[in-house]
């Protein structure tokens, strides 16, 4: 699942991505490949293409999806996170993912969002006690969030734990 940053405004917990674009009905479909082929520039169109790739178990055609985001935009931070975190995911490349959501973290250090794909990062990478001290400070910071985002950081929590 995609994390991405509440800075861009756009939480695929709470909301169909597709919404966002509405003269895209088509967005629905698992790949995205309408909506690709009517705006195939469009950052919110490969961000909606990318969410839906990930929640429909292909996280390896989501990367590829962020790939082409980031090299439109190679700043667009919604994307670094979103590619920092299914990286990490899927162990793809650890280093990347790192870098990426390092880089993020610099920009938004307040957003639970990209703070949260950074420790899960760093679960992923072994780097445990970074992860505990990470989250550990993310929850504090933020114990209203949602239920899920709570028990999705306390698996992160408990794996770097362990």
């Amino acid at each position: 699942m995609l994390r991405p940053s509440n800075t861009a405004g756009f939480n695929p917990k709470t909301r169909n991505p597709c919404k966002r674009i509405p003269r895209l009905a088509t967005c629905t479909s698992v790949k995205g490949e309408k909506a690709e082929e009517l705006a195939p520039k469009d950052p919110q169109v490969l961000t909606a293409i990318a969410v839906l790739e990930s929640q429909n178990g292909q996280p390896q055609q989501a990367i590829s999806t962020l790939n082409k985001q980031l090299a439109l935009d190679p700043n667009n931070a919604l994307a670094m996170n979103n590619l920092a975190f299914n990286l990490a995911d899927t162990g793809t490349d650890l280093d990347r993912a790192l870098r990426l959501a390092q880089q993020v973290a610099r920009k938004f250090p307040n957003d639970p969002g990209v703070i949260d794909t950074l420790g899960w990062v760093y679960v992923k990478r072994g780097l445990n006690s970074s992860a505990l001290q990470v989250l550990g400070g993310l929850v504090k910071k933020h114990p209203n969030e949602p239920a899920s985002a709570i028990i999705s950081r306390s698996r992160s929590y408990r794996q770097a734990s362990e």
